[in-house]
């Protein structure tokens, strides 16, 4: 599992350009997929990342160990 936290100040066209250098990567790895999650009330992010992928019925849960 990779962990990857992101704060861009760049703009739109920033995060535009990540991802499709992500989603090339992918292509060239031969991976079937990329993933990635966010915070349900990170309203911003949210709006970029749906006009760029879709979402999956997986509902992500934590469990504390203390």
């Amino acid at each position: 599992m990779t962990y990857m936290f992101i704060q861009i100040t760049g703009g739109l066209a920033v995060v535009q350009s990540l991802f499709k250098e992500l989603k090339s990567l992918a292509e060239k790895k031969d991976w079937p997929y990329v993933r990635w999650i966010t915070a349900s009330d990170n309203h911003r992010a949210r709006a970029v990342y749906d006009k760029i992928s879709g979402t999956i019925d997986f509902v992500t849960y934590q469990m504390q160990s203390k």
